[in-house]
């Protein structure tokens, strides 16, 4: 797979290219959000593990810069445990939706074939930006995430109960419990959500089982929604 680094006018990211990238074909796009302290580099490893033919991927670095200490640099997408984060959280929001704009007119990608999808801090920004936004979205994924109570609406008529999201958690997780990964699974079911939901004997990490089965869950996502079309 062929990987672009682009310094967009919002966001800093890779762009992966699929093996036989054929510029006049329409791929999904599937955009994956790094967690706090890390940046564009670290999912991007996940692409060819996920399916190297079908996709084209985008990571890009978080807004905020953070020292990690040592001499070390990371990005988060808000900070953690301070009264600013809110407006952080905020502020990320608008410029992801800016960047996602920009990708998919660059792409020529309808809305509707993008993923969402992230990892621990990463996770969070996909359940705040996507659950709002089901028409922006053909899924959303949580890796090792946690569902904040505010973002599950409260009433079930306006809750969009098709949207398709895959939740992936490790049940050794002590950085986000395990306990949240469950508790967003019962917020989502309790408003209608059906998401596809697996626990994995491992930490905070994301490992060869989980991309394995996000894999298997992609082809069946776009295969049933190519399906639809046809009818």
């Amino acid at each position: 797979m062929k990987s672009t680094r682009i310094d967009g006018p919002t966001l800093k990211h890779l762009v992966i290219y699929p093996d036989n990238y054929v510029s006049t074909k329409l791929y999904p796009i599937v955009i994956l959000l790094h967690g706090f302290g890390s940046n564009m580099h670290d999912l991007a490893a996940m692409a060819p593990h996920i399916d190297d033919k079908n996709y084209i991927y985008a990571c890009p670095n978080a807004p905020l810069n953070v020292d990690l200490g040592l001499g070390r640099r990371g990005f988060a997408w808000a900070s953690i445990g301070t009264p600013v984060s809110k407006n952080e959280y905020l502020n990320s929001q608008d410029i992801l939706l800016s960047f996602i704009e920009e990708l998919t007119d660059s792409l020529g990608t309808p809305k509707n074939q993008v993923i969402l999808g992230g990892f621990s801090q990463g996770a969070m920004m996909t359940y705040r930006l996507g659950i709002p936004r089901p028409k922006y979205f053909a899924g959303l994924v949580a890796l090792g995430g946690l569902l904040e109570a505010e973002f599950v609406p409260v009433n079930k008529t306006f809750v969009a109960k098709e949207q398709p999201i895959f939740i992936a958690h490790g049940t050794l997780d002590t950085v986000i419990p395990i306990e949240s990964a469950r508790t967003a699974k019962s917020r989502l079911e309790q408003v209608g959500f059906r998401p596809t939901y697996k626990e994995y004997p491992i930490s905070h990490a994301i490992n060869h089982d989980i991309l394995s089965d996000l894999s298997s869950w992609l082809s069946i996502l776009f295969s049933n929604m190519h399906s639809q079309e046809s009818i």
